[in-house]
């Protein structure tokens, strides 16, 4: 850590210093994601430095908490542990695994990490919620009849199942889906939801297509 910070002095630059963290108990770093203790080696080190961040792939735990496309294995979070110069972010930075061509048409793939825009699970947006129930039932389920929520998931994507509630929050985030009401438009038609008791829990139903609405307007 005196070589590097020798080396800032003395080209009046930044210097960037790269090192390995412990070994994540069970293989899972959610504890590890904005701690300088995570770092291998003395804590020491850590009192030399001005801003310190980790960089962790995201983990399952993520994954309920972010809005992710696809696999979180995808994704990696950046955290600011520590920062002297200025105030500390609490949300991570997020990245994306992607891939671009250096050298022309037939150069060579090269892997980046691509800045994303991530928003939390809760925060997604009711209104997303209830376009995915509606689309599931367009394209699986029979329209103009009541669906159990079970029923539904069970036809969803892996993609679209990342995005339902957990249980102890699915009656919460359904009434949120609707804003409080018993019906919302969507971009496949009218989605009506009934909340049952016991085994029942809730229901929702496509009322109609846009392309049913249009019939009968014209009719």
């Amino acid at each position: 850590m005196s070589v590097v910070r020798e080396i800032a002095v003395r080209s009046n630059c930044a210097a960037l210093l790269n090192a390995h963290t412990k070994k994540p108990p069970v293989a899972s770093s959610d504890g590890f994601a904005g701690e300088m203790d995570s770092a291998r080696g003395a804590s020491s080190q850590f009192g030399v430095i001005r801003i310190g961040a980790t960089l962790f792939s995201a983990s399952a735990k993520d994954a309920k908490k972010w809005s992710m496309q696809g696999s979180h294995l995808d994704y990696v979070r950046l955290d600011i542990a520590k920062n002297n110069l200025a105030r500390r972010t609490g949300e991570p930075m997020w990245f994306k695994r992607d891939s671009v061509t250096v050298g022309g048409m037939e150069g060579e793939s090269v892997g980046i990490l691509r800045p994303v825009e991530l928003a939390e699970s809760a925060k997604r947006g009711a209104i997303e919620l209830a376009e995915i129930i509606a689309g599931v039932i367009a394209r699986a389920l029979p329209a103009g009849q009541w669906h159990r929520a079970a029923h539904i998931k069970a036809e969803m994507t892996k993609d679209e199942i990342a995005t339902w509630p957990a249980d102890k929050n699915a009656t919460r985030d359904f009434r949120n889906a609707f804003d409080g009401a018993d019906e919302i438009m969507t971009r496949y038609g009218i989605l009506s939801k009934i909340t049952g008791d016991g085994k029942a829990g809730t229901r929702f139903k496509l009322n109609s297509s846009f392309a049913e609405i249009a019939e009968e307007l014209a009719g």
